[in-house]
């Protein structure tokens, strides 16, 4: 078990600044998405819904081959 000097020692006591920023992010999506996909629906039809997805996908696919599993920056 450690203590929580050890902990604050070797840095998982800034875990919380990671998931504050994660839950901004999520809750900027929360409403951005269904906002973004309204107004392309309504100006370019339905088949823009999926693409607009597909380029999303895309982007984070490519943003996921940056990541170092195990590797401090």
């Amino acid at each position: 078990m450690t203590t929580k000097r050890e902990t604050y020692r070797h840095g998982a006591c800034k875990n919380g600044e990671f998931w504050r920023c994660h839950a901004l992010y999520h809750e900027y999506a929360t409403v951005t998405a269904p906002t973004l996909i309204g107004f392309l629906v309504f100006a370019d039809g339905y088949h823009a819904m999926f693409v607009a997805s597909a380029v999303a996908s895309v982007i984070g696919m490519l943003a996921m081959l940056f990541v170092k599993p195990g590797k401090r920056v």
